[in-house]
């Protein structure tokens, strides 16, 4: 139904990496479980960071607590 990933250096930052709750199983409150999982395992950490790519997605983790740090852009290179 649903699968969260999240790495960290185990101390001061944990990364959720991916959120994923199949189509038929969205809307169901899953991914808030989820969430709420990981954000109870980290408490005790300085940051806990994630990537939204688009609008809804960062709505989405904005109602669950999140909040955009600045207008920088992630940057990456996508190996072929």
């Amino acid at each position: 139904m649903g699968l969260i990933n999240a790495i960290d250096d185990g101390v001061l930052t944990a990364y959720v990496h991916y959120l994923c709750v199949r189509p038929e199983y969205q809307a169901k409150g899953i991914g808030r479980e989820l969430l709420r999982q990981v954000k109870e395992k980290y408490q005790g950490y300085l940051y806990l960071l994630l990537v939204a790519e688009n609008e809804p997605l960062i709505k989405y983790y904005k109602g669950h607590g999140f909040a955009c740090y600045d207008e920088r852009s992630v940057m990456m290179i996508q190996n072929d």
